[in-house]
């Protein structure tokens, strides 16, 4: 059985921060190079422009203080991955965008978006990349042909990998089935009921009355568990230990050297 090592935990709340960043800056050099060494697009057929520039590097510079401050909330990953290269789609973006577009997917999957109505979901998201892609139908110089023979091919190749990947991916989840949240020193037996009860979906106002607690003394007691933990709050925890086995650190005491005289 696995256990979360805090170092782990550090790797992964750093990457978490600073994928959005990445792909900001991926996306913002890329609108420069359309618009001014390239050209590549007429700035008239564009969402945005360079007299619009300000408008995503103001929403940008929001999202980059949101995931510094919040980096387990997947739903703002989520959205920002999947608007930008949506809208980078529209303007004539082709396989980068695209890219960025499924990550948007991939960050909303770990939120548990797609707990319910996946089919219908991944439907509706199929439809509105076909009808980001058709969009690019008003550039002129644009092949259309050859643009949806690249996506084709990217989708190809990408279906390709889940399926040879397919193995490992169902060992991941056996593996993330048996990991075991340890709780530190401070915590006890009745923490880790109410940890995992929150983990079970049940509301606080539930999880009080079977405590019998007062509500605004269990929400305390577990800001106080979560800041313990480095997470941001419940949804944060959801997202890190949803497979986790929660048990309480077993203290074991040292055994004094007992010495034994022996008859001479």
């Amino acid at each position: 059985m696995k256990r979360m090592k805090s170092k782990d935990v550090t790797v992964t709340k750093i990457v978490y921060r600073f994928a959005p960043l990445v792909v900001s800056i991926i996306w913002i050099i890329s609108y420069i190079f359309h618009f001014y060494p390239s050209a590549a697009h007429p700035s008239q057929y564009t969402l945005i422009n360079p007299e619009r520039l300000h408008i995503p590097i103001m929403l940008i510079s929001i999202m980059f203080f949101s995931v510094i401050f919040f980096p387990y909330k997947f739903i703002n990953h989520g959205v920002f991955c999947w608007l930008f290269g949506l809208v980078w789609i529209i303007d004539g973006g082709m396989l980068i965008p695209f890219l960025i577009h499924l990550l948007g997917y991939v960050f909303l999957y770990r939120q548990g978006f797609f707990n319910k109505g996946k089919k219908i979901k991944l439907l509706i998201g199929v439809l509105i990349i076909i009808a980001a892609i058709a969009s690019q139908a008003r550039f002129p110089e644009i092949n259309m042909l050859s643009g949806i023979f690249n996506f084709s091919c990217c989708s190809a190749v990408l279906i390709l990998f889940y399926f040879i990947l397919h193995p490992e991916v169902q060992t991941i989840k056996m593996k993330r089935q048996e990991m075991i949240l340890e709780l530190p020193p401070g915590f006890t037996e009745k923490d880790a009921v109410i940890l995992r009860r929150i983990l079970c979906g049940s509301k606080y106002e539930v999880i009080a009355k079977e405590e019998d607690m007062a509500l605004s003394t269990l929400k305390k007691h577990v800001r106080r568990m979560f800041d313990l933990l480095q997470v941001n709050d419940r949804t944060d925890f959801l997202a890190m230990y949803a497979n986790h086995r929660i048990i309480v650190e077993k203290n074991i005491p040292v055994q004094p050297n007992i010495e034994i005289d022996t008859p001479v």
